[in-house]
């Protein structure tokens, strides 16, 4: 499926200027593709995009496993076609991550206009009549508020940005109204709140994981030639499927890597494993964010709702059975001397 059929859909929804077409151009702008440019991406700007310059054995055996299970070969999962498997792009420069504070921010700290506060807590908008005026914070114990001249931006994630509106008097009603505190507008904050479920299996192999990374000879390869174990971004490889017929776009994508994934809770792992699973792309499911307290530095009650919904449900049982016939594959890569996948675990 191609992606401006894909991200069309947000158009469709009523959201003017956010279709394929209308950003387009801003992240060929915003990218500096070590690949080059072309129609899909630019070449130039400050975010960097790179291959990836770990490329483990076992993330290749994932792909040539799928591969002969019929899923075809993708390069460029930002090009023309989302559909297929293979080796993420990442946002590095030199085996380094490329975040967006090192892209945007760091290369803009001098301006007369940008004033960064850093380890700050912020606490609310704070408001003139029903007008956003600036933003309340506390930083080393000492509280203050900055005073906007134009317009407030709140860009504190999927939690912590309903959670400040929350305590500004913008949420539920009842739910503001139950805590104190004053309504300046009851809207449905915190509401409809998604998140990409993801499910690991873990297959132990006799290869060499991720888990011994950090030697002196992958330091010095990381330091000399910007590459090796400690490049890797861990889920190195994957790819975007269809679980049923009849969608016009992929609804799960695998993802392989080169290490065993546990819950903290369990202890760290101790074994060389590869981790290998589907997450639900589109979830249907609905969860919300809500307020636990009015201290803003307690974290907000978070409801996630994971499998809600049938539809989520057959989507991360056939992502399942996908991966476990990926894995049962007898390719010369998955299960060979060079690459064994011994045992199943659950993670």
């Amino acid at each position: 499926m191609q992606l401006h059929k894909i991200s069309d859909h947000w158009r469709q929804l009523g959201n003017t200027g956010w279709s394929f077409a209308d950003v387009l151009p801003y992240f060929r702008r915003s990218e500096d593709n070590e690949r080059g440019a072309d129609h899909y991406h630019g070449t130039g700007g400050p975010l960097a995009v790179s291959d990836g310059r770990s490329s483990h054995a076992l993330s290749q055996a994932f792909l040539d496993a799928a591969i002969q299970a019929g899923y075809s070969e993708n390069r460029d999962f930002n090009g023309a076609d989302q559909q297929g498997v293979g080796f993420f792009q990442l946002n590095q420069r030199d085996g380094l991550r490329c975040s967006t504070a090192a892209a945007f921010l760091a290369p803009a700290l001098g301006r007369p206009n940008l004033t960064v506060i850093s380890d700050a807590l912020a606490h609310q908008v704070t408001f003139s009549g029903d007008r956003a005026s600036g933003v309340a914070f506390s930083r080393a114990g000492a509280q203050s508020t900055v005073i906007a001249d134009r317009e407030v931006i709140l860009s504190a994630g999927s939690y912590e940005t309903p959670k400040l509106l929350m305590l500004s008097g913008i949420g539920p009603g009842d739910a503001l109204r139950s805590f104190g505190l004053n309504v300046r507008a009851d809207l449905p904050v915190g509401q409809g709140l998604q998140d990409h479920l993801l499910v690991f299996i873990n297959y132990a192999t006799d290869v060499e994981s991720l888990m011994s990374a950090g030697t002196a000879e992958d330091v010095e390869l990381l330091e000399r030639e910007g590459r090796g174990a400690l490049t890797s971004n861990l889920a190195e490889a994957g790819g975007f499927v269809h679980t049923r017929d009849g969608l016009t776009a992929p609804d799960s994508e695998l993802v392989i890597a080169p290490v065993m994934s546990y819950q903290e809770n369990l202890g760290a792992p101790t074994a060389h494993a590869l981790a290998l699973g589907p997450s639900v792309l589109a979830p249907s499911s609905r969860g919300q964010v809500a307020l636990r307290s009015l201290n803003p530095a307690t974290a907000p009650r978070i409801q996630h709702n994971y499998l809600q919904t049938e539809e989520d449900r057959a989507c991360i049982a056939a992502g399942l059975r996908i991966a476990l016939d990926i894995a049962a594959r007898q390719g010369p890569d998955t299960r060979s001397a060079n690459c064994p996948l011994k045992s199943l675990v659950f993670g």
